[in-house]
Order: structure tokens, then C-alpha cells, then sequence
């Protein structure tokens, strides 16, 4: 059975279509926010994705990095601070596997405890 991996690319598609609207159109705002809130967002999203159809969490962490490192390093967006953005990153993408990991724990709990 084939498995939707389409949660694996979330960020990585967010990183693309965000570099590509920024660089073409000069938006060096909507970069920032990205950067800040966005792409971090996307990373906790697909932790959870991960986490809750059961997919290997350490191949769709690193190409999301790697994506990141290679359009920053393209781009030249940022050159000291990207360390930072990807420690930023991992940490929204652990957070959201735990998380998910935690609630489907609890709610198997749940159900065994109304058995």
C-alpha cells in the first residue's frame, strides 16, 4: 500500500513557491515573514503529517533542510543566521512530531480505558 507522502513535502514546497514570488516580484518582506513565521509553521505541520501517517521522520526532516540550505545558499538571503533558522526549524519540526506522538498516545489511552 502506498502511502500519501504529501506531508512530506509541505515545506519544502512553501520554501520554493516563497523564494520564487520574493526574488521575481522584490518582495523582501513577505522573505522576512517567511522566514520568521511561515516556513516554521510549515515544518511543525509536517512533523505532525509525519507523525500521524507513520512515516520516517529523519528523510523528510533532512530534504526539507537541505532545501532550505540550497535555495538560502542560491539566493544569498541570509549568511551567518542560517545555523539558526535550521536549529529554528528542527525544533518546529520535533515539536510537531512529539506533539502528535503524545496526543495519538493519549488517545489510545482513552480508548483502551473504555474497553
Amino acid at each position: 500500500m502506498m502511502k500519501n507522502i504529501f506531508g512530506n513535502f509541505i515545506p519544502t514546497i512553501t520554501m520554493l513557491v516563497i523564494a520564487i514570488i520574493s526574488y521575481v516580484l522584490r518582495f523582501k518582506d513577505l522573505l522576512i515573514v517567511a522566514i520568521v513565521g511561515i516556513i516554521p509553521i510549515s515544518f511543525f505541520i509536517e512533523g505532525v503529517m509525519c507523525s500521524r501517517k507513520k512515516v520516517g521522520w529523519i528523510i523528510p526532516l533532512i530534504l526539507s533542510l537541505t532545501v532550505f540550505f540550497i535555495i538560502d545558499k542560491i539566493m544569498l538571503f541570509m549568511n551567518d543566521s542560517l545555523n539558526v533558522y535550521l536549529k529554528y526549524y528542527l525544533v518546529a519540526y520535533i515539536l510537531g512530531y512529539v506533539l502528535e506522538k503524545l496526543i495519538s498516545v493519549l488517545k489510545n489511552k482513552i480508548k483502551q480505558s473504555k474497553k
